[in-house]
């Protein structure tokens, strides 16, 4: 494959040309969303898919454009887009579409899980042509890429490698989620280890050969930065792989927290925060300072103060890959 076309080498660029490790996550949910995107008369009454649809659209619109500047890639959890159906999930393509013209990269967090032609059938809607008879053919959301869940095993990761590396996308295996009670599953014990280690092992394992010009992998794990003990066994399994890391801001995780994910060259993490930034206009400083008509102007402000932040921790023990 042209490795100018590998997902890791496209993801570490972004990261230098931005300076930024920021992911924003675009989980839209109306009840959060300001008053103001939503019609005089469809105030207190039921509103429709469409409706809600285009208030979403409006929302993504204005936050894109204001955090562009500071982040390296956006995060879209499906589920907040597919609850109202083909016209949010419209509302899903045209966000990803809208995001890359602001030169962003999109993780499209669908958490796929399935084997066989399912499995390639999710691969092809995400990352691109995957199927045999739609060699041609666009995907439909033509994301970056996606989040794949890996409780099926290796044939259930198989079929997003191969899409990931025809295409020139990546993927992220949920290896240390940020919940609560991730170690119900993840920390039980097996002749090889903890799950979440065997799991962190077959990425690994995956990626090994697929590095890009820049040394990194296509092939990444979700970590959460509310484990970093975990976080730190992981890096070493798993030292090619870029780590996606949810659980910044509104779930608890600190800029501290987040230092384990990272590789001494200061490579190897991109962290996400979603409800602390889209909707910071809710919050202090930014509820005392701005009207809620500002809202995009409080995620600007949000974003570019997370990634100020996290740039800040990183430089005092590793080198800033823009340095």
């Amino acid at each position: 494959m042209n490795q100018d076309k590998h997902f890791g080498d496209r993801l570490i660029r972004q990261i230098r040309h931005k300076k930024s490790f920021v992911i924003v996550g675009l989980d839209p949910q109306p009840q959060m969303m300001p008053d103001l995107l939503f019609s005089k008369s469809t105030r207190g009454q039921v509103v429709s898919c469409q409706d809600l649809s285009e208030a979403i659209w409006e929302f993504n619109q204005e936050l894109i454009t204001a955090i562009a500047p500071y982040v390296v890639a956006v995060k879209l959890q499906i589920a907040f887009y597919q609850y109202l159906g083909w016209q949010g999930l419209r509302i899903f393509a045209k966000t990803i579409e809208y995001s890359k013209q602001h030169g962003l990269l999109v993780v499209a967090d669908a958490k796929c899980n399935d084997i066989g032609s399912t499995a390639e059938a999710y691969a092809h809607s995400f990352l691109g042509p995957v199927l045999s008879s739609a060699l041609d053919s666009p995907s439909a959301f033509d994301a970056d890429a996606v989040t794949v869940n890996p409780y099926l095993g290796r044939d259930g990761i198989e079929p997003f490698t191969l899409a990931a590396d025809s295409q020139g996308k990546g993927i992220f295996v949920l290896v240390r989620t940020s919940n609560p009670f991730a170690g119900d599953i993840q920390d039980l014990t097996s002749p090889r280890g903890r799950v979440y280690q065997v799991v962190g092992r077959m990425v690994h394992e995956f990626g090994e050969s697929k590095k890009g010009a820049l040394g990194y992998t296509f092939v990444g794990a979700v970590v959460g930065a509310t484990y970093p003990d975990e976080a730190m066994k992981l890096r070493k399994i798993m030292p090619d792989s870029f780590f996606l890391v949810p659980g910044y801001g509104a779930q608890g995780g600190s800029a501290k927290d987040v230092l384990p994910c990272f590789n001494p060259d200061g490579l190897g993490a991109v962290i996400n925060a979603s409800r602390s930034v889209i909707y910071a206009f809710k919050g202090s400083p930014w509820k005392e300072e701005l009207s809620e008509r500002d809202y995009a102007l409080a995620a600007s402000s949000a974003a570019k103060s997370m990634r100020d932040e996290i740039n800040e921790a990183v430089a005092k023990g590793r080198t800033l890959p823009w340095s």
